[in-house]
């Protein structure tokens, strides 16, 4: 939305919470008190970004098996409301929600962060990109790129194969039903990349993709992503 259409809408009507439906008085669509209650990423790996009982640690997985990509930065645990929400977002084409959950995504980075070179959204293959009407993480990036001033490529990469959705699947099956789902048309020149994602569960896509792009001439990846799943 136009930002000056944004603010007059917000200025003549107040906002309505997106979680319990009051007026939040506010130029957002989710009042303090949901804000605050909201399941927050406070502790995790300090590499994958899983939730960890405590936090300033490595989870044992990335500790024997270190990952390709540098870190992974989620604000939310993947539990209620995060979950209806985001799941109202990717099905059921609520794009102001996506918008909303990328802009709390924002406020969880310290203020020192160094944006990277490049935001790379994780493709959908074409036929999931029709069945949907978009793509979610391509949604989540063009709110962060806006912020950061830096660009979205949405091109290089693609999904070729169709493969079976993740989520019906064992997570150690995950890995083998990813290989080879992703293809790059054009080597990358030495950028620090950031893959963005809705959601990492296992973290089989992300690694997946990760991998290919630093095998394709990225100086370093990192994956961001509106929340993780617990263990």
């Amino acid at each position: 939305m136009i930002p000056w259409l944004n603010n007059f809408l917000f200025a003549i009507l107040p906002g309505t919470c997106i979680v319990c439906d009051a007026s939040t008085y506010r130029r957002m669509d989710l009042c303090i008190d949901c804000e605050l209650e909201l399941p927050w990423l406070k502790n995790a790996c300090l590499s994958c970004s899983i939730p960890l009982p405590d936090g300033n640690s490595v989870c044992g997985r990335c500790f024997f098996d270190k990952p390709p990509f540098t870190r992974c930065h989620s604000s939310f645990v993947y539990t209620y409301p995060i979950d209806r929400l985001i799941l109202d977002f990717k099905e059921h084409r609520k794009l102001y929600i996506g918008n909303l959950l990328a802009t709390l995504l924002l406020k969880t980075f310290p203020e020192n962060f160094t944006p990277p070179d490049l935001l790379v959204p994780v493709p959908l293959h074409k036929s999931a990109q029709k069945r949907r009407g978009f793509n979610q993480s391509l949604e989540i990036a063009n709110v962060l790129s806006d912020k950061w001033s830096i660009p979205v490529d949405a091109r290089n990469c693609k999904r070729i194969v169709k493969t079976t959705p993740q989520k019906s699947l064992h997570p150690k099956d995950r890995a083998k039903n990813i290989q080879g789902a992703f293809a790059i048309k054009n080597p990358y020149q030495g950028e620090r990349i950031a893959i963005v994602d809705d959601v990492v569960t296992t973290g089989a896509t992300v690694t997946e993709f990760a991998r290919l792009i630093m095998d394709n001439g990225a100086a370093s990846t990192d994956i961001i992503c509106i929340a993780r799943t617990p263990l």
